[in-house]
């Protein structure tokens, strides 16, 4: 059979599983399918990893110089990531997310307020991510709302909120359903939190053999040091 270079092949319309692929392992050439790449890919979380959560409780400030951390009690929707302790948002693999969330804060009493909101990972403050906001008056409402972008070192790790004020009058305010119209409740907090970049390949089957281009195409380029992951060593598909 004549040797016949790669851009002069007839292209596949279909990937079956049976198809097979030179691949090279331990320093030797072998043969594999596309039912066995599906068994072993790495493949990357984007666009996936993402929650949405909310609270239907007031929040009440436990003291002058405490650090209330924002809690969640309800889910909206979400993929990857979670929420444990009350107030962890715990996300299932490293990387880049965006923060994003709003308080309903309220002063019960007359007079104007502080009130000091900011990010931690890990329990570990994010640095310079505190926003300081006044309150004013008795029993208005006043929604907070910043994104920040965080990042996330190890799958597991948690995101927390964190709000701190001298005044023990200033809580997170939640309210139900109301009527005349009738209209939704509001939250004492809500947040969302999206994975923007992932920085680090996960191990995840593709959801349907039409994928495995896609994951091809994100292999690593560089050994990943998983047994049995795959990779692109100087152009030949490896496994490891």
């Amino acid at each position: 059979m004549a040797l016949i270079q790669i851009p002069n092949l007839p292209p596949v319309v279909s990937l079956s599983n049976s198809a097979e692929l030179e691949c090279v392992q331990a320093g030797s050439s072998y043969r594999t399918t596309v039912a066995e790449i599906l068994a072993n890919a790495v493949a990357y979380p984007f666009p996936g990893w993402y929650g949405s959560f909310y609270s239907t409780a007031v929040q009440t400030n436990a003291g002058a110089t405490t650090a209330n951390a924002v809690t969640f009690n309800q889910t909206n929707t979400s993929l990857g990531v979670t929420v444990g302790s009350s107030s962890h948002l715990i996300v299932g693999a490293p990387g880049i997310y965006n923060l994003q969330f709003s308080l309903q804060a309220e002063k019960t009493d007359a007079g104007t307020s502080l009130i000091d909101v900011w990010v931690a990972v890990n329990g570990t403050n994010v640095t310079y991510s505190n926003r300081q906001v006044s309150v004013t008056g008795s029993s208005l409402k006043y929604t907070i709302s910043f994104n920040e972008m965080v990042s996330i070192a190890s799958a597991n790790d948690y995101i927390q909120i964190f709000w701190s004020s001298a005044d023990l009058n200033v809580r997170l305010y939640a309210q139900g359903t109301q009527n005349n119209p009738t209209r939704p409740g509001q939250p004492s907090a809500i947040t969302s939190v999206n994975l923007v970049c992932d920085t680090s390949a996960q191990p995840l089957q593709p959801s349907a053999n039409t994928s495995i281009l896609y994951y091809m195409d994100n292999l690593p380029t560089s050994n990943p040091g998983v047994s049995g992951a795959l990779w692109w060593n100087a152009g030949v598909l490896t496994k490891v």
